[in-house]
């Protein structure tokens, strides 16, 4: 009996890598949800691959690169928050992650949940829910943010691993630390480069951004 549960759960951890391996969940048929807000965003990614951005930052976004077009945004729904409407995810072809997040307000207006930039990356991962940030303010400063999405609220963190050269106290050391906060409201701790590593490795594996090869890019939806 022992025997068999010990393959059953080696099964059952065997499933669970599998699954996570084979790229996010299908997107969610949800674009007429977003019908009247797409183009809004399409016209605004236009606006700013012409080099102004005002049109898009009036849509709570915070993204601007001028060298992405509509064609290089795609669209992607997942219900984040678990509360049966699914959230739109406009996921940036060329650099692999997601620019902005909308939601929809309880009059089916979308409202803007986030924003991510070359550097500061927000990716899926593999429990289909929950978000990973990976940012970097230079050489002594990166962070890895786990959050999810709150219903009517925003994000939420779950945890956070970060460099910087400066102690908790401020004291500016030589070396590079890595601090650790293991929960929303847990204390931030001090912890060694190899249990850092360790949790770096870990994030990356359970990032699941969905294959952009099929889906609609904001180009279907620009100058209708």
């Amino acid at each position: 009996m022992k025997q068999k549960a010990l393959l059953a759960g080696a099964f059952a951890a065997a499933l669970a890598l599998s699954g996570s391996a084979q790229g996010a969940a299908p997107s969610l048929d949800a674009s007429g949800l977003y019908r009247e807000f797409l183009p809004q965003y399409a016209a605004a990614i236009g606006e700013m691959q012409e080099g102004r951005s005002e049109a898009l930052a009036a849509l709570g976004s915070e993204f601007a690169e001028p060298g992405v077009g509509p064609e290089d945004v795609a669209c992607y729904y997942a219900d984040l928050d678990k509360d049966g409407q699914a959230e739109l995810l406009l996921i940036n072809k060329p650099g692999g992650f997601v620019q902005d997040i909308y939601t929809l307000n309880k009059v089916g207006k979308a409202r803007h949940i986030v924003s991510g930039w070359p550097r500061n990356r927000y990716y899926l991962r593999d429990d289909g829910s929950t978000l990973l940030r990976e940012g970097s303010g230079g050489a002594a400063y990166s962070t890895w943010e786990i959050s999810k999405v709150l219903p009517g609220e925003g994000l939420q963190m779950l945890e956070r691993l970060r460099t910087s050269d400066k102690l908790l106290d401020g004291t500016k050391t030589d070396e590079l630390n890595y601090f650790h906060q293991p929960g929303t409201w847990g204390m931030e701790m001090k912890i060694p480069k190899e249990r850092a590593k360790a949790l770096q490795a870990y994030y990356e594996k359970t990032k699941d951004m969905p294959d952009t090869a099929g889906l609609t890019t904001l180009a279907d939806y620009y100058r209708r």
